[in-house]
């Protein structure tokens, strides 16, 4: 299961690398965080001639340290993107258009850390907070001075091309995306800076 789930996400990564290349914009995607490799019932296995994440260790390499805690503030120093440190300041999930409102109610009422842009982070974005070498990322993220972090699901702002009615999802403790209906309730992690994608 572990290993399906580490080929979802590639392959959702490569898709946006394939996409952005296509459209002529370069992308510098960071290293996903995965050094062992695994066969298709989950054992580890040597990653020579895999060709997974463990063996090629494609992306921009980690800075160390990964994360910088501010007050109620994290600065991810790979993707330059600050996140709540709070990864669950709304208390309980929500439908996605409540994410927006709660973000939306978040900087009229004075903003986190001095700044009021705060918004719904996109599912690039969310997708590279997770690191695919630890078996729970959302008890690993925790311990990089995050708090809070739910092992569950957190909205993208991004919608499924294919199904209108449904946004894209990180299920943060495995770190895989998935999508769904905007209907269902799902965390949501205010982040600010420019765009990862």
């Amino acid at each position: 299961m572990r290993m399906l789930k580490v080929t979802i996400a590639a392959a959702v990564i490569s898709l946006a690398m394939s996409a952005t290349a296509w459209a002529g914009g370069a992308i510098n995607l960071p290293m996903s965080g995965q050094t062992t490799c695994y066969d298709n019932y989950g054992g580890i296995i040597d990653c020579k001639g895999s060709g997974q994440n463990g063996e090629t260790l494609t992306g921009t390499p980690w800075p160390e340290p990964r994360f910088t805690v501010a007050g109620a503030c994290v600065t991810d120093n790979l993707t330059g993107l600050t996140w709540a440190r709070d990864a669950n300041m709304a208390g309980a999930p929500m439908k996605w258009e409540d994410a927006f409102k709660y973000v939306a109610k978040l900087n009229k009422d004075g903003g986190l850390c001095g700044y009021t842009d705060w918004r719904v982070p996109n599912i690039v974005e969310l997708g590279l907070l997770p690191n695919k070498e630890k078996a729970d990322s959302a008890a690993w993220l925790n311990r990089q001075g995050f708090e809070n972090v739910q092992g569950y699901n957190y909205w993208s702002s991004t919608t499924r091309a294919n199904h209108l009615e449904h946004a894209w999802r990180v299920q943060m403790n495995y770190g895989y995306w998935l999508g769904s209906s905007k209907m269902v309730n799902a965390f949501v992690w205010p982040v600010r800076g420019n765009s990862a994608d």
